[in-house]
């Protein structure tokens, strides 16, 4: 370890007494990519940096140096310690600060290379947390002699500076990250403000529920964004999502797995929004996944898997873009889609479901490319619902491959059904099925090849209804 100390009052000057009112003015711990993250201590006696303005240069050996221009609410007198790792180890000044609370670290080289981003620890002398920063130094342009703002946002690690995920979460003032150690945590949190929580790379980091019958994460806040994390539900819970967005919420998830045991693995209220990439949701209850009222939800190659419904979507104006996923599994229906709900739904395999996918009400749903095989059923509409199907494969399922009902309108282009245990295409009407209901709504569209189902191509045949003119082209 190469430890240089400069103790004393830091210099400072005309540029840097501009630089720490310039700092007042900035907006630390915006949300975005933020380049530098800082950890702020909220504890009342703690010591708190407001700001930072870094420069970096090189010497004629093409050595990098890195200025920090710290400005703090501490008195002075205070203890700044500054460790720089790299790529030989770690590099520890201790400085101390001036009359103003302020700290000009000077020239800082390590020992070993500085290029790319490295982590700054900014250390205090009370035995608290520290402070972390990462620096994208191959970002920093302006030389040591003009030093500029960087943004900073907080890096909160767990355990090592918060024994515990609640701790750190009652930390943060909005734009951190929390940086997780591998581990099994039982939690309850509640998130108010922008905030990431993430595990380390390559760790297993399991958050289970605490309390029964709360969520194991409610958000309540735009900017929430989970990475790399396990999320159950206590083995006894049976009725609480595991995570709760509610309000204006804005959550995303990243690789990820949400497991429920009675509630829902994940349930969307009001306004709120989730948008969830290569991640796994599953379940042993009613519904996977909810969303209602006029919440948005965008899954992108994720897997659902286990319980009566996968994915229901109800209310005024719930919205879904749900594409390259996988629907295993369930004993109900894996897509339901009514109220007034509209979905897109893109390239995605729904197999060995009871139902994979029925619309009513007044919903409306846009399936494209999709795989409907080895379900009981492949699609049903029902109600006031439109669908418009293009380019699906609708094949192998127990029953027929699609049944429209009373006032559904349905749009078919392009679909292969093929191999179903019923019909192709059924309307839910005599004489198809023994019933006094009459389909009253609308079908159009062609280039469709609809072949080797059980019971025939189209119910009714093209004799006793009217199916488009070039409906079928096989």
């Amino acid at each position: 370890m190469h430890i240089a100390n400069r103790l004393g009052a830091a210099k400072r000057g005309g540029l840097f007494s501009s630089a720490r009112a310039g700092l007042a003015r900035l907006a630390w711990c915006s949300g975005g990519l933020a380049l530098l993250a800082l950890l702020l201590l909220s504890h009342s006696s703690a010591a708190h940096i407001v700001g930072i303005r870094a420069g970096r240069s090189a010497d004629a050996q093409g050595r990098v140096s890195l200025r920090l221009l710290i400005a703090t609410d501490a008195p002075a007198g205070r203890q700044l310690q500054v460790t720089v790792p790299s790529d030989r180890g770690a590099n520890v000044w201790t400085f101390v600060t001036d009359a103003q609370g302020s700290v000009d670290t000077g020239p800082l080289y390590a020992d070993g290379s500085m290029g790319g981003r490295l982590t700054v620890t900014l250390g205090w002398d009370d035995g608290l947390a520290p402070r972390v920063c990462l620096i994208q130094v191959d970002s920093i342009t302006t030389p040591a002699s003009r030093p500029e703002p960087v943004l900073c946002a907080g890096l909160l690690r767990v355990p090592e500076d918060f024994p515990t995920i609640g701790q750190a979460v009652a930390a943060a003032r909005g734009g951190e990250t929390l940086l997780i150690e591998a581990g099994h945590y039982l939690t309850n949190l509640n998130i108010a403000v922008a905030l990431t929580l993430r595990s380390q790379s390559g760790s297993r980091v399991i958050l289970e529920g605490g309390s029964l019958d709360q969520p194991v994460i409610t958000v309540g806040s735009a900017g929430v964004h989970l990475a790399g994390l396990i999320v159950q539900a206590s083995q006894a819970d049976e009725t609480a999502p595991v995570i709760l967005a509610v309000g204006g919420a804005a959550l995303t998830l990243e690789r990820s797995t949400v497991a429920a045991a009675g509630g829902p693995a994940l349930e969307l209220r009001d306004l709120a929004q989730l948008q969830a990439t290569n991640s796994q949701f599953s379940g042993r209850g009613s519904v996977t996944l909810r969303a209602e009222g006029s919440t948005r939800l965008t899954l992108n190659n994720c897997q659902i898997s286990g319980s009566n419904f996968a994915v229901v979507l109800i209310g005024d104006r719930a919205q879904a873009t749900i594409d390259n996923c996988s629907f295993h599994g369930h004993l109900g229906r894996a897509l339901l889609i009514e109220g007034s709900a509209s979905a897109s739904v893109l390239h995605n395999n729904f197999s060995q479901n009871n139902q994979a996918i029925e619309l009513f009400g007044d919903a409306l749903a846009s399936l494209t490319g999709n795989l409907l095989t080895h379900n009981q059923q492949g699609l049903r509409v029902g109600g006031d619902a439109q669908a418009t199907l293009t380019a699906n494969r609708i094949s192998d399922n127990s029953q027929s491959g699609i049944l429209l009902a009373t006032q559904a309108r349905a749009l078919i282009w392009n679909n292969t059904i093929n191999g179903n245990g019923g019909w192709g295409i059924a309307l839910l009407q005599r004489p198809c099925f023994s019933t006094d209901a009459k389909f009253i709504g609308q079908v159009s569209g062609g280039g469709n090849k609809i072949f080797d189902n059980a019971e025939g191509k189209l119910c009714p045949p093209a004799n006793q209804y009217a199916w488009p003119s070039g409906f079928i082209t096989n």
